[in-house]
């Protein structure tokens, strides 16, 4: 018996049935059977299913694949409401959720600005689409919807500072910023203990930076207090 390998390349986006054939050296090739061709299984690893994203700061989903990953497989998030259909990287895409490719080195994709609701209309959950290549259009790439947070802070530092000096503070957080925003849209005031937070526009706020090169886990800001006692942050 004689036992022969051979190894090649399947193009990307083919699928289906492929018949084999084999010759010697000036002999008619001749029929060895029929090769099955799949497409790749790809599903999303993280976020996990329901999984909160964090609006405001940059969102890289991972994948678990079965097979090859191609750099034009694509993921899009749409609206909760809307359903993954058609093949427009944009069609009902939320905002910074326009279809990004995959990156088969790291089995991830990234979209670096998140996701986030529309400007007009209410958008409290997103649905991630996939696109494999080859096939007709973008299909479901989880069951689940996932839940959109607005940011968040948690924590304040440093908490005891003295007076009349330039202190560094820093916020922690989720949603806090991205790499294209190194200046966010949220801001920071300080009030005397007890007193009510002042009302949009009035005060004078003090603009944050990212603490993280657009991480969007942190924020920073400089400022200096004016006298002794306590005082609440806003």
């Amino acid at each position: 018996s004689l036992l022969l390998r051979a190894s090649f390349d399947v193009p990307e986006g083919v699928a289906g049935e492929a018949r084999v054939c084999f010759r010697f050296e000036g002999q008619a090739w001749e029929s060895v059977g029929t090769l099955s061709i799949r497409r790749p299984s790809i599903s999303i690893a993280a976020p996990s299913p329901g999984g909160v994203i964090y609006t405001g700061e940059p969102l890289r989903v991972s994948l678990a694949v079965l097979g090859y990953l191609s750099g034009r497989d694509m993921l899009k998030f749409v609206n909760g409401n809307s359903a993954c259909a058609g093949s427009s990287p944009i069609a009902d895409a939320l905002p910074g959720g326009e279809a990004r490719p995959a990156d088969p080195s790291s089995s991830s994709i990234l979209f670096p600005d998140g996701v986030s609701p529309p400007l007009f209309g209410a958008a409290s959950h997103a649905r991630a689409c996939l696109f494999v290549y080859g096939t007709q259009g973008y299909a479901e790439a989880s069951t689940t919807l996932y839940p959109l947070s607005p940011p968040v802070f948690s924590s304040l530092s440093p908490l005891t500072v003295t007076s009349g000096v330039v202190v560094d503070f820093t916020i922690t957080g989720r949603g806090l910023g991205t790499p294209t925003t190194p200046e966010t849209y949220r801001f920071v005031a300080f009030t005397r203990a007890g007193s009510s937070c002042p009302s949009v526009g009035q005060g004078a706020p003090l603009t944050l930076e990212t603490g993280d090169k657009g991480g969007g886990l942190s924020v920073v800001f400089r400022h200096t207090l004016p006298s002794i006692g306590a005082w609440d942050v806003c």
